[in-house]
């Protein structure tokens, strides 16, 4: 799938006009990790018909070893656990990475519900697939009229590299 997404920084959250329940989030924190001996795992090359990727099935596996310690120092450093995220924003390279972290953080299904969504309705768009499911996120806030932050968003990458954001 092809998307494209955007997102609007400022350093005035208080010139946005939005009711205090509904206030856009703020980053937080952001961090990223190396997976060591990750290198083959996840490539991007250019061929005959342009950028061409390798995805080893291993690759959720992997990051449901590697990724709840990192995430839970990224929280701890937000002074923050993981029962209180009430978003988890899981950039979908597959149904299968979704599933293994949500196992391996022990998350439950409602969080990462915006996650599977936008992959069924979207598939991996690559970069954008995140804002995507943090706009999801943000509409679900407003049909309920109350916020669910904090929230996390993860995205991951060739190295393989995985990043991360904190939201409140």
């Amino acid at each position: 799938a092809d998307g494209a997404a955007a997102a609007l920084l400022t350093a005035r959250p208080d010139a946005l006009k939005s009711p205090p329940e509904l206030a856009p989030p703020t980053l937080a924190s952001c961090h990223s990790t190396l997976l060591p001996n990750s290198a083959e795992l996840m490539a991007w090359s250019i061929g005959d018909h342009g950028f061409e990727m390798t995805l080893d099935a291993s690759v959720p596996e992997r990051l449901a070893q590697a990724v709840p310690g990192w995430i839970d120092s990224v929280l701890d450093s937000c002074q923050l656990r993981r029962a209180q995220v009430g978003g988890w924003a899981i950039h979908p390279g597959g149904p299968r990475i979704i599933e293994r972290l949500s196992e391996a953080l022990g998350l439950a299904a409602q969080t990462t519900a915006d996650s599977l969504g936008v992959f069924r309705a979207h598939g991996n768009m690559s970069s954008p697939t995140v804002l995507f499911i943090l706009q999801r996120m943000l509409r679900q806030d407003a049909q309920r009229g109350s916020t669910s932050r904090p929230w996390v968003a993860m995205a991951f990458g060739p190295g393989l590299a995985a990043e991360c954001a904190v939201f409140v």
